[in-house]
């Protein structure tokens, strides 16, 4: 029987598609998405906002380091260009002011990096509500 561990990275190897990237997960929560991506990546380091989401992160030993620290700062305090991927599944509505965690991501991304985000609603009704 296959898990569900094991069909996220299934899933991340297809994205990344056997690159290196360095990767950083903002809003990690629970390690799911570290689980897509381990293994398919030089390593993913992490924070989340929440003790309780960092010490389930920490337990689930994806990320090569996980961090209780708001987004924009975690981002923020990377080295500039040092990341090829940043990835926010579900976190970004629960920012009231995204354009910190934006700009952070532009400055800490390499020319080329990408940021993959997720949300449970559209953001043109996030937007609607927040501004």
């Amino acid at each position: 029987e296959v898990t569900w561990q094991q069909e996220w990275r299934r899933a991340g190897r297809r994205l990344l598609n056997g690159t290196s990237w360095r990767v950083a997960d903002v809003g990690c929560g629970t390690g799911c998405c570290g689980w897509a991506l381990q293994g398919a990546t030089r390593g993913v380091i992490a924070c989340d906002i929440s003790q309780g989401m960092v010490e389930q992160a920490v337990a689930a030993r994806v990320y090569e380091s996980v961090v209780q620290m708001e987004a924009a700062t975690f981002l923020a305090q990377q080295p500039p260009a040092s990341l090829d991927l940043v990835v926010a599944a579900d976190v970004l509505p629960y920012i009231w002011d995204i354009s910190h965690v934006l700009a952070a991501a532009a400055q800490a991304l390499t020319e080329g990096g990408i940021m993959a985000f997720t949300t449970e609603e559209p953001m043109r009704e996030v937007t609607e509500t927040a501004w």
